[in-house]
């Protein structure tokens, strides 16, 4: 008689370490509870992968900073729609198929897309950015927030 043991594929310690992360993430930064939102999944999106990006809260306005090495600016796209910011793009590789039989073929070809949602109210004339050296940089001024008037109302005699 051999011992066979089940293996529950569901249970492994990686799922867990992910739905423990994902719980502190509603809590620090990534989650619900955050200024912002990511559309994609940081753990097991490609995109995300593809594109790594940084959301830099600076007082009065957010920075945005992703990755895009070896894309030409002009490929490049990016959108504010309801205070939602979107990055475009393309990795184009040309293909020189000379005969050569390839045994790893990495780089990347296709399209990307990465979507953000701020919480707060941006002033979207105002946006701003650069590419230098395979890096975006998006400046997103955020919109000053009106405080509430109070006046004092006397009661007539």
């Amino acid at each position: 008689m051999s011992n066979i043991m089940r293996r529950d594929t569901y249970n492994t310690p990686s799922l867990f370490r992910k739905s423990i992360n994902d719980m502190f993430d509603n809590f620090s930064g990534t989650g619900i509870l955050s200024p912002i939102s990511d559309f994609a999944n940081h753990s097991m999106n490609l995109l995300s992968s593809s594109m790594p990006i940084d959301v830099i809260d600076q007082g009065k306005e957010y920075v945005v900073k992703a990755n895009l090495p070896g894309i030409d600016k002009k490929d490049v796209d990016i959108q504010l729609t309801e205070n939602i910011l979107t990055i475009k793009g393309a990795y184009s590789q040309k293909n020189e198929d000379k005969g050569e039989r390839y045994l790893l073929q990495e780089r990347r070809m296709g399209t990307f897309s990465r979507s953000i949602a701020f919480n707060e109210e941006l002033v979207p004339d105002m946006i701003t950015a650069g590419f230098r050296d395979g890096i975006l940089e998006i400046s997103i001024p955020k919109a000053e927030v009106q405080q509430p008037k109070s006046i004092k109302i006397n009661i007539a005699d």
